[in-house]
């Protein structure tokens, strides 16, 4: 296998048509025979019901075709900001980018969003401009737009000839133009130390020179070329396809010797309730029938480590190159695994196993509770819930002790994607609450308490621990030390008391999850042969929560960063509505002459209300951005969330639960 291989990402804010495109390049080099559409939902990427139905793309998607002796895997991603998990995950496998931006709406939103990520992961980008054959394309005026607010560094590559009706054409821009080499050569100049030191001392460049310099600085992500054309209308795309070819970096795909190192990116689930993973390989090879270890993080959040063989190995764009039958999987492949039960999104394989990225864009801050639509089919309403949280690790479902289900949300779309696919493959029916804030409490103070067994008497645990809860530095997460002897008692009895730890941590004082709070074992004792691990399972939440009663915990409620762009004639009405919607403005800045830029943070809570108070405050002229805040303390009444564990802080309450489990 001789050919080279390049993994793109497709991204765009929704209907700025990136899923058109995707079909018009598989199309076009002959990788699908029919041109699938949106409207009618025949495209190749959207497969479930629901996204044809929408017009959206809901779950990443791979495809492959061949320019050449290039092998291009096409990731088409979601641009509907619930499902910018999606996005986020299929960053990690991307060798390059193409951001795709309306001629008619320009630069939005989500499109700043994505611009960031894609900088801040350094993954090199093509800009393509799309839709040039719609009226009111303004090709021009959205080049200035996109260099003055995505803040990027762009050389056009075409231009166009006509826009906004089907006579719409460019020209290349690129050839026998002395305006381009000029641009071109000064843009390199800025971020190439040795281009400038050769332009300063009058030193001319040959061609290939100013091309491979051009590449690297495209590689390293210091400039954009960008492209404009039509999807739709096959405009542009034999120029993209070239820019793909020539500008982006790409690598061999034959087989290594080198340390095996891959994730998984996506998961599947099949018609027949089965699993296949998306797995994105960066060393080593994969090859059918091969016994599998792997890393990842459970439902509780910690790592876990489990082994299966591979049952079916399919390599992504196997056919195009005529690959043996059940060729490997070798580095810079995409390839979908069947086999590895109990795999979940974010498993890592080889030397990389043990490293877990974090997430480049907010984690889900809204909760809602799910129950069934006929009643009896609660456990298969959570048995779906589960299966599709593997799929995605921000979903977390929790399970109260009266059964009803909670799961953690980005926004309302998302609850009806999750409710079609529950109906659809586990045939169950759910109904939805209002989404309301996850909120999360931090102890103020240290905190402890212990429980001695006394053999003589009957025990409830027979089990001695003593535990100490002190704050960690905001922003570290949970921490557990083990201030005792080592092999005293049998290593499940340690397991068991870390385990409870972290579980009792999901749900403090008032029901919510625990964060940046360090727990110490400081104290351990047992009976043989009488001890047993419930013991020490049961015992720990009483204590732990004894602890954070003494300690006090402090409620903080979810905060986003924000940046808004708002005429200069509504800068004090929107001043307003930011404030009576508990935002915290802390910056002001008049831009373009025209235009402000605002930025603070406000509650998660009021950021929707906001996001659909600005187009009518603004005249359709706000761009609203959001990223991670940091949280704020919650100072209105204590709020209180629905316990799943029987409630240790009540002990006659708690026995009986436990009794019943």
């Amino acid at each position: 296998m001789t050919h080279h291989i390049i993994n793109i990402g497709i991204l765009a804010h929704i209907d700025a048509g990136k899923t058109s495109l995707s079909e018009r390049l598989l199309y076009n080099h002959k990788a699908i025979k029919k041109l699938g559409s949106v409207d009618d939902g025949s495209t190749q990427t959207d497969g479930s019901p629901l996204e044809r139905a929408r017009g959206i793309t809901i779950r990443s998607a791979v495809a492959a075709f061949a320019l050449g002796e290039l092998q291009v895997n096409l990731v088409d991603t979601p641009g509907h900001p619930d499902f910018i998990a999606e996005v986020d995950r299929a960053l990690a496998v991307l060798d390059g980018a193409i951001l795709v931006i309306s001629a008619v709406e320009g630069v939005q939103a989500q499109t700043i969003t994505l611009m960031k990520s894609l900088k801040a992961n350094h993954i090199p980008t093509l800009i393509f401009i799309n839709k040039i054959d719609r009226m009111g394309a303004r090709s021009a005026e959205i080049i200035n737009e996109i260099s003055q607010r995505l803040n990027i560094a762009l050389m056009p590559q075409n231009k166009a000839g006509i826009e906004g009706n089907k006579q719409a054409y460019i020209v290349d821009i690129t050839k026998n133009n002395p305006d381009y080499q000029a641009i071109l050569l000064e843009i390199i100049a800025e971020h190439d130390l040795n281009v400038l030191q050769q332009v300063i001392d009058g030193e001319k460049l040959s061609q290939l020179q100013i091309e491979n310099t051009f590449k690297k600085a495209v590689k390293a992500n210091y400039v954009c070329p960008l492209f404009i054309g039509s999807a739709l209308a096959d405009i542009g795309i034999e120029e993209l396809s070239n820019g793909i070819k020539a500008l982006l970096p790409h690598h061999r795909g034959s087989a290594s010797s080198s340390k095996l190192d891959g994730h998984v990116f996506a998961i599947n689930r099949l018609a027949d309730g089965t699993r296949q993973a998306y797995i994105k390989l960066n060393g080593g090879t994969i090859s059918l029938r091969d016994e599998m270890q792997w890393s990842q993080i459970d439902k509780n959040g910690q790592v876990q480590r489990l082994t299966a063989k591979v049952t079916r190995l399919d390599v992504i764009g196997a056919n195009l190159f005529k690959y043996a039958e059940n060729s490997p999987l070798t580095p810079g492949s995409i390839g979908c695994i069947h086999g590895l039960t109990g795999i979940r999104v974010g498993a890592k394989f080889g030397q990389a196993q043990h490293e877990f990225e974090t997430q480049n864009f907010l984690p889900p801050t809204l909760e809602s509770i799910v129950t069934p639509v006929i009643k009896g089919t609660e456990q298969k309403l959570y048995a779906g819930l589960l299966s599709l949280a593997d799929e995605d690790p921000l979903i977390r479902v929790d399970l109260r002790a009266d059964g009803v289900a909670s799961v953690l949300l980005y926004g309302e779309v998302q609850k009806e994607v999750i409710a079609d696919r529950l109906s659809r493959e586990f045939n169950v029916k759910a109904d939805f609450s209002n989404a309301t804030p996850l909120f999360v409490e931090r102890p103020i103070n240290c905190g402890a308490a212990e429980q001695s067994l006394d053999p003589i008497r009957d025990n409830d645990f027979w089990a001695t621990i003593g535990l100490i809860v002190e704050p960690n530095p905001f922003g570290t997460g949970n921490s557990y030390v083990r201030d005792v002897i080592w092999g005293q008692m049998m290593p499940s009895f340690y397991k068991a008391i870390e385990t409870s730890v972290f579980a009792t941590l999901n749900q403090g004082l008032h029901g919510w999850p625990v964060t940046d709070c360090k727990v110490r074992l400081v104290k351990l004792g047992h009976v043989k042969p009488i001890s047993q691990v419930a013991d020490f399972k049961g015992l720990v939440p009483i204590l732990l929560l004894k602890a954070l009663q003494q300690a006090q915990t402090q409620i903080y409620e979810p905060c986003q960063a924000f940046e808004l762009e708002i005429p200069d004639n509504r800068l004090g009405d929107i001043l307003s509505f930011l404030t009576a919607n508990e935002a915290q403005v802390k910056h002001t800045q008049l831009i373009h002459k025209t235009n402000w830029l605002v930025s603070g943070e406000m509650p998660s809570r009021g950021v929707q209300k906001v996001a659909e108070g600005l187009p009518f405050l603004s005249n359709g002229e706000a761009l609203f951005t959001t990223s991670q805040g940091k949280d704020r303390p919650y100072k209105k009444s204590t709020p209180q969330r629905a316990r799943n564990d029987g409630n240790p802080l009540n002990y006659k309450q708690y026995m009986s639960y436990l009794s019943k489990n």
